[in-house]
């Protein structure tokens, strides 16, 4: 059973790069559109090429090595599922482990969550300067990675 649910976890992340890939094109915002935003009631709205999944092994891992044309690692099963992220940037698919902190923030998000919520979630569960840093890196990141394409009020 676990070999079926790796393979159907492969497949997966496979299709899920396929359809990034053939998705609908969305230009990500611009770094000057951020200046004068609310972020108390900003309402991220990532590319819809954006695709979230699990993984049971270091496929990732394995990805990742692939693309650079370097030997694989073996394939490995994983402590706990991995939360993947998966999106096209421009003409390439792209994918990333997620970690926990970062999975409910883009659960969030794609809830249509404001980000003043998700700063108020993060203070939460990591203090008043840490909640905020996070929050800060967070939509680094996802301005970095191409993911945010709309932003409302």
């Amino acid at each position: 059973r676990v070999g079926i649910e790796r393979d159907d976890r492969s497949r997966e992340q496979v299709r899920a790069l396929a359809v990034a890939f053939g998705g609908p094109d969305r230009k990500p915002v611009s770094p000057q559109s951020l200046a004068t935003m609310d972020w108390d009631r900003a309402v991220l709205q990532f590319t819809p090429t954006l695709r979230v999944g699990h993984a049971l092994t270091n496929s990732t891992a394995i990805w990742s090595v692939l693309s650079s044309n370097r030997t694989p690692p073996p394939v490995e099963a994983l402590p706990q599922p991995a939360v993947v992220l998966v999106w096209r940037k421009e003409l390439t698919s792209c994918f990333r482990t997620l970690d926990a902190t970062e999975a409910a923030a883009v659960a969030h998000v794609r809830g249509g969550g404001t980000f003043g919520a998700l700063c108020s979630m993060l203070v939460e569960s990591d203090g008043d300067a840490d909640g905020i840093r996070i929050a800060g890196e967070l939509l680094a990141q996802w301005l970095r990675d191409g993911l945010v394409v709309a932003i409302e009020v």
